[in-house]
């Protein structure tokens, strides 16, 4: 083949990858308009790029903006069968708690809900990408819509899971108060396991932030004396405590009320807290 011939299939090669970059990032750039205006919104699909791009960011970021991980309790989220799904449910502290559940989690499937306010202005491309669900928490009608838009994808997705922060909303001091609770994860799992005929369980899931500049690890300490600032969040943190408790099995006829589950995810919640 002639250095001309050869020039042009590159120069070729080059226009449609470009032409195709353009196109992917112009659909999901549409997605996004429609994530950040319509609570409940489910993008098409979630691809396994975009797992793996999050999983890997949420690994090389972890020793930057974490520091060091600390999990208890891994083995309680096992993934091997394909018909055991669960609603993961975190305490929620800061906005980008997620991304600690992502290191847990890897690149298997999963989509999260997050209040729609966050998933606004350049942020929501990114979200729609991930597999964002957003919800209008003032709006009752539009929690409504943005469970059965949860149902619907689980429904439609197999294998997958879902990541709802049960407290509804950021609460930065870290406190558990039973009345934050919500029966949202119950009712979604309760609807998902009849839908889907799988076996749902909610995943309770402890996040703990640790503050104390004598536990910064060595590289975390060259980086101060760079003066490099690594605030994450607003804050400074020196590593991450995460605990995982056993799965709260919820079944398509459940015999218990839904208070009384949420009061059981409360209860493994505090646990974690507690250290007990």
């Amino acid at each position: 083949m002639s250095e001309t011939i050869l020039t042009a299939v590159w120069a070729g090669a080059a226009i449609i990858l470009a032409i195709g970059i353009f196109l992917y990032c112009r659909y999901w750039s549409k997605q996004g308009a429609n994530l950040s205006s319509q609570s409940g919104y489910v993008t098409p699909y979630v691809s396994v790029l975009s797992r793996l791009v999050l999983y890997l960011l949420s690994r090389l970021g972890a020793p930057y903006f974490f520091g060091r991980l600390y999990i208890s309790g891994l083995q309680n989220m096992a993934f091997g069968n394909e018909k055991q799904r669960y609603i993961i449910c975190p305490n929620h502290q800061f906005e980008h708690d997620v991304a600690v559940v992502s290191y847990l989690i890897g690149a298997r499937r999963w989509r999260f809900l997050a209040d729609i306010e966050q998933v606004r202005g350049w942020r929501a491309p990114w979200m729609a990408w991930l597999g964002v669900i957003p919800v209008e928490t003032e709006n009752l009608r539009a929690r409504v819509a943005s469970m059965n838009s949860v149902v619907t994808a689980l429904e439609r997705e197999p294998g997958t899971s879902f990541i709802i922060f049960p407290q509804g909303r950021l609460v930065k001091d870290n406190s558990l108060a039973r009345k934050d609770f919500n029966t949202g994860p119950v009712i979604i799992a309760g609807r998902a396991a009849k839908a889907t005929g799988d076996n749902f369980a909610l995943l309770p899931m402890y996040i703990e932030y640790v503050t104390d500049p004598a536990k910064a690890s060595l590289g975390q300490r060259l980086l101060a004396f760079c003066g490099i600032k690594r605030e994450f969040c607003g804050r400074t943190v020196y590593g991450c405590r995460v605990q995982i408790a056993k799965p709260i099995p919820v079944k398509a006829d459940e015999e218990r009320s839904k208070d009384e589950i949420v009061d059981e995810l409360f209860q493994a919640m505090t646990a974690l807290q507690n250290g007990t």
